[in-house]
């Protein structure tokens, strides 16, 4: 999943890059954007497409159990509830880091004043080296444990946060922009693939897709719809442009919090409690 979406986030950015070195800024404003959008129409139904084709993951000789359980899966959920508050809070703060990071097009060329073309190129970057550290996230997930790799590297974004963009802010161009955002990119992915796994891991198998599915669609919905608006007005109401920093900071803190009091469901970790 985590994968799945910096893919689709990195070939926008790439279209982005491409639509704004090829055309003239008043060509990108008039009609340029909606290019974007028709490519986006088109993609749909092959995602679709692919949805459809997934096989089921419940093995056969368990899908008449689910079936006859299917109306208890309501109270098997609230069983849960913990687990998935936790879940809610992390969702929400790695939407937050998400959402932001794709509003940093706009961040870098209405408060910055970078040229479009580095401000698409910012987000290109940050998405590929999000794909990456999702993938790495994942890995190390499987060898070290779900909950350092949920752990560390959010500390080391909260930390980081602010003094990347007091870099960014004071400096702004090529390189505090690539760099500084490439850097919290990469840290800031490395948790997430390791908590999707976490939460999948926690739940029963029978309600594991619609409580996932659920609880997802709502964090992104609430925080994901909502980001850009936030960041915006904040700039906005204190004309600091500081302020993204300042929302991002608020969304690790929830983040490492939550992380924290997730349960350990890696297989080698138990495998060494076996030990």
């Amino acid at each position: 999943q985590p994968a799945s979406q910096e893919i689709a986030a990195t070939a926008g950015a790439l279209v982005g890059v491409i639509l704004s070195t090829t055309m003239a800024p008043e060509m990108l404003d008039s009609y340029g954007w909606r290019v974007a959008f028709l490519i986006g129409a088109v993609c749909l139904p092959f995602g679709l497409w692919m949805r459809r084709t997934l096989p089921e993951t419940i093995p056969h000789a368990d899908a008449g159990v689910a079936a006859k359980e299917r109306t208890g899966h309501l109270s098997q959920a609230r069983r849960h509830l913990g687990i998935i508050a936790l879940a809610l809070m992390i969702l929400a703060s790695g939407t937050i880091s998400t959402y932001v990071t794709q509003y940093m097009t706009t961040y870098a060329q209405n408060t910055l004043h970078v040229s479009s073309t580095l401000a698409f190129a910012v987000s290109l970057v940050s998405n590929g080296i999000q794909f990456v550290g999702a993938l790495v996230g994942g890995w190390l997930a499987d060898r070290l444990g779900r909950k350092p790799i949920m752990i560390w590297p959010q500390l080391a974004t909260l930390l980081l946060t602010y003094p990347t963009f007091l870099w960014i802010v004071h400096a702004p161009g090529a390189l505090s922009l690539l760099i500084g955002f490439g850097v919290l990119s990469i840290i800031g992915s490395l948790p997430f693939t390791a908590f999707y796994a976490t939460f999948t891991e926690a739940l029963p198998q029978n309600i594991r897709g619609g409580v996932f599915a659920t609880v997802y669609a709502v964090a992104i919905a609430s925080f994901g719809g909502t980001a850009q608006l936030v960041v915006t007005w904040l700039l906005h109401v204190t004309g600091n442009p500081l302020a993204p920093a300042w929302y991002l900071l608020l969304a690790a803190i929830v983040g490492l919090v939550a992380m924290s009091l997730m349960p350990e469901t890696a297989p080698v970790k138990k495998r060494q409690g076996l030990a």
